[in-house]
């Protein structure tokens, strides 16, 4: 009963964030004629039996382990009692129009390992609980206008295999804790609005395939231990405000497949080691500042 009025909160703020009166009885209210994806919702079913609802049988009781309700056209605010759902391992909110903060609980969902909350309205800062939910190995947050810093306890995401922050308006460094996240392959921050310097910390994440930091206010010099992280097959720094010459020792990266280099302020030309290596993915200023003798794009 506990879990099923928990889930009615839920249904009454993600539907233009209302909360009737006959909440507290909601065991046995019926649907409301929702136009989107929950329309069976709040029914005589079992909860379990809810559109996007998956349960598993734990101690002998069927308890939500999965909210998979992307594209559901969902309205409203994400209510603080989500974070009640202690053994939701996957939590899929993307493409809808939820608007608001998202709220501090969400760090009660240590059974996390999936959380998605990709192209909606979402504002405020990514909330510092994120940080307890340890099991996580993917968290999208793209294409929403979260701000503030990237809070420190992330670097506790040790099985963090997906980061996806692009297209906010993030502030603060790419911090150096970034190492911490042993089991990272794919990490997006591109179109924010972060500044500092590449950590030469980015090095030592062994397993990370794709770098993407593209449109933001990064400067500094491009670190040589970026070399040692020898997963690369992407590494996009476009549109930052990189200075200095391009490290020849990038084209030691033998599983790179594409490199986006231009509208920075490097000095010099592009590697011919690099040219060599990739250049049918490469892009760079090679009609300004960085001339490139063999990249595919030139701006």
């Amino acid at each position: 009963m506990i879990q099923r009025y928990l889930l009615a909160v839920f249904f009454y703020s993600i539907n233009n964030g209302t909360k009737p009166n006959e909440l507290v009885a909601i065991a046995n209210v019926e649907p409301n004629g929702s136009s989107n994806g929950m329309k069976n919702w709040l029914s005589s079913n079992h909860e379990c039996a809810w559109y996007g609802v998956a349960c598993t049988n734990i101690t002998g009781s069927n308890k939500v382990t999965e909210l998979t309700l992307s594209e559901f056209n969902l309205v409203g605010t994400l209510p603080a009692e989500i974070g009640a759902l202690v053994h939701l391992k996957t939590l899929d909110l993307g493409k809808n129009r939820i608007w608001g903060t998202i709220p501090e609980t969400i760090g009660a969902l240590t059974a996390l390992t999936s959380l998605d909350m990709d192209n909606n309205f979402f504002t405020g800062s990514i909330p510092s609980g994120i940080g307890n939910l340890r099991l996580l190995k993917e968290i999208g947050m793209s294409n929403n206008k979260l701000s503030g810093n990237l809070p420190p306890g992330m670097k506790n995401l040790k099985k963090l295999k997906l980061m996806h922050l692009d297209n906010n308006a993030l502030t603060g460094p790419i911090p150096p804790w970034v190492n911490k996240l042993s089991s990272l392959i794919d990490l997006r921050i591109f179109k924010n609005d972060l500044s500092g310097t590449l950590p030469s910390e980015i090095g030592e994440c062994a397993n990370l395939e794709v770098l993407d930091i593209g449109f933001n206010k990064i400067g500094g010099t491009i670190p040589r231990e970026l070399v040692n992280a020898k997963s690369l097959t992407s590494l996009h720094l476009r549109n930052n405000a990189l200075v200095g010459e391009i490290p020849p020792e990038l084209a030691d990266l033998q599983m790179l497949e594409s490199v986006a280099l231009e509208g920075n302020l490097f000095v010099g030309e592009v590697p011919e080691e690099l040219c060599t290596r990739n250049a049918r993915l490469l892009s760079s200023d090679c009609h300004n500042n960085v001339p490139c003798s063999c990249c595919a794009t030139c701006a």
